[in-house]
C-alpha cells in the first residue's frame, strides 16, 4: 500500500512549498512527512494535480465556512470518474489561511492518497492550487452525524458494522504511526458497498499528525491543543494536558484518543443522544 516513489513528481507548489516524494520512515514503512514553507519538502504527489476550471463543474453547494466552501460537482475528466460522475470539492479561500494552513492542506492531500487502498478512508481523486481545492469521491448516504440524528431505531442493526468500519480505518491509520486527532461523527461519510449495505469511511484529515517514533514534538503537540479540541469527542486525560500545558506526549497515548472519539461515537449511534453538553 501506499505510493509508487518512481511515479511521483515534483512540483512546485503555491506559497513557497514544494512537493516531493514520500521518502521517510515510520513503523518500518514508507511514511508522509511534512514541511514548513521554503525549507524542505512536502509530500503532495504531482500526478494528482488537476486544472480546476476544465476538469469540475459545480453543482451544488453543501457547507460553508470561514475558510471556504464545499460543494458537489461533475466530473468532467475521466481521471476524476473511477466512482462515479459526481464529486465532492472542498475549496478553500487561500487569503483566510495562514501559511500553517496551508501546509495543513496540503498534509490532508498526501494522507488521503497514501491511504486511497484503503476501504474505509475517504478517497481523494485531484486537487487544485487556483484554486485551492480538494476532490474526493461523492459518499451518496452522507455524514454518521446526519444518520444518527434522522434514523429510525430499527437502523441500529448497523452500528456495530459501522464501529467495525471506522476501527478498521483507524487501525489502518495507526499502524502507519498516523493519528486522526479529529474523529466525530460529521467526520464519518457512509456509502453502499457493491452488496447495497452501508459502511463507513473516516474524512477530514486536515489536523491529523503524522507522529515520531517515540514522542511528538513540542510544536505538533501544542498545534493538536490548539487546532483539534471538539471538546465532546476529546479524552478527559486529553482535556487535562490541554490545561496543563504538556508540550510532549508518548505516541501511543495520543492514539488512545482516536480510540476514546470512536467510543463516543459508538454511545450516540446506540443512544441517539449527544455523550456531552458544553451549553
Amino acid at each position: 500500500m501506499g505510493y509508487d516513489p518512481s511515479s511521483t513528481q515534483t512540483v512546485r507548489a503555491a506559497g513557497g512549498y514544494t512537493s516531493t516524494t514520500m521518502n521517510t520512515n515510520i513503523g518500518g514503512s514508507t511514511s508522509i512527512r511534512t514541511a514548513v514553507p521554503e525549507e524542505s519538502g512536502l509530500s503532495v504527489p504531482g500526478y494528482l494535480q488537476i486544472n480546476f476550471m476544465n476538469d469540475v463543474r459545480e453543482r451544488k453547494i453543501l457547507a460553508r465556512g470561514g475558510f471556504g466552501i464545499v460543494f458537489l460537482a461533475d466530473a468532467l475528466s475521466p481521471a476524476l470518474c473511477e466512482y462515479g460522475p459526481v464529486v465532492v470539492v472542498k475549496q478553500c479561500r487561500k487569503e483566510k489561511m495562514t501559511d500553517r494552513d496551508i501546509q495543513l492542506l496540503y498534509q490532508e492531500i498526501s494522507i488521503m492518497e497514501y491511504f486511497k487502498p484503503e476501504k474505509h478512508i475517504a478517497k481523494i481523486m485531484g486537487y487544485s492550487e487556483e484554486p485551492f481545492s480538494i476532490v474526493m469521491k461523492y459518499y451518496n448516504l452522507g455524514s454518521l452525524a446526519n444518520w444518527i440524528d434522522n434514523t429510525s431505531d430499527r437502523l441500529r442493526i448497523y452500528v456495530i458494522a459501522f464501529m467495525h468500519d471506522i476501527g478498521a480505518g483507524l487501525m489502518a491509520m495507526h499502524y502507519k504511526g498516523v493519528v486522526h486527532n479529529d474523529l466525530k461523527p460529521d467526520n464519518v461519510l457512509l456509502d453502499l458497498d457493491e452488496n447495497g449495505k452501508p459502511f463507513c469511511v473516516l474524512s477530514d484529515f486536515g489536523i491529523s499528525q503524522v507522529l515520531s517514533d517515540d514522542m511528538m514534538t513540542v510544536k505538533d503537540f501544542r498545534l493538536l491543543q490548539v487546532r483539534a479540541l471538539s471538546l465532546a469527542y476529546s479524552a478527559p486525560e486529553r482535556l487535562q494536558y490541554f490545561r496543563a500545558k504538556v508540550l510532549s506526549v508518548e505516541r501511543e497515548t495520543v492514539f488512545s484518543w482516536d480510540v476514546y472519539s470512536a467510543s463516543v461515537i459508538l454511545f450516540e449511534m446506540l443512544t441517539k443522544k449527544r455523550a456531552h453538553s458544553f451549553d
